[in-house]
């Protein structure tokens, strides 16, 4: 949306009144809101009602009071909850396993798979890392940002998948995730890398470059008598 808004209209704002903050908020174990983001654009609710068989929250009050809420704090405990995660656009609900520990331009989205238990569960991934370590687990998305679908079925991950899943021996790496080269993410982030090749070998006619300069081997001068 900043994107957008940049590209075909004004860096500035025209909003003249004062903006609605709120204090953050914690609506299930592994989820935070903070609805000083939120657009009210409803998303995370379509999604529970596909994927939770009874919703615990929703839209609170009406018109510049509306809010999402839940009636209870830390209501929301379903298997599949973190997945209102992935579809939140503007970082409203954030994984509170993940929230404030790396930039995500600094960690390395690779795809992945498991054999998960649940059955509704696809068990595809994109996994985040930052050297051989997992610092998040997310569905996997396509070119749109939205969650990719699989057979017909949409890619939702369950939660453990996503939160305890944190260790790249519980999964099956598939290769680095496509990125949008116009994505900050894409930043050091090489598809089908092209490494030059050694010449050295070459202009000493297939002579190992190391053993030139390994005279100590080679005259027996450091050898003790």
């Amino acid at each position: 949306m900043q994107d957008l808004g940049y590209e075909h209209g004004k860096a500035g704002t025209r909003y003249e009144f004062k903006r609605r903050t709120f204090e953050r908020e914690d609506i299930g174990p592994y989820i935070q809101l903070h609805m000083t983001r939120c657009i009210l654009c409803y998303r995370c609710t379509y999604v529970a009602n596909q994927i939770t068989d009874g919703r615990v929250h929703g839209v609170l009050d009406r018109g510049d009071h509306a809010e999402i809420s839940t009636y209870i704090s830390k209501a929301i405990d379903n298997d599949f909850s973190g997945n209102m995660i992935d579809v939140c656009p503007v970082g409203a609900l954030t994984d509170k396993t993940f929230r404030f520990k790396n930039r995500v331009w600094f960690t390395k989205p690779v795809d992945a798979h498991r054999n998960c238990d649940n059955p509704k569960c696809c068990g595809k991934v994109t996994l985040w890392l930052r050297g051989n370590d997992v610092y998040r687990v997310t569905a996997r998305k396509d070119e749109w940002g939205e969650v990719q679908s699989y057979e017909g079925k949409t890619g939702w991950i369950c939660n453990t998948c996503r939160f305890d899943k944190k260790k790249t021996s519980d999964w099956e790496i598939e290769g680095p995730t496509k990125i949008n080269r116009h994505s900050v993410i894409s930043q050091g982030h090489y598809n089908n890398l092209v490494t030059p090749q050694e010449t050295i070998s070459k202009v000493l006619s297939g002579r190992n470059p190391k053993l030139l300069m390994d005279i100590h081997d080679e005259s027996g001068v450091n050898k003790r008598k």
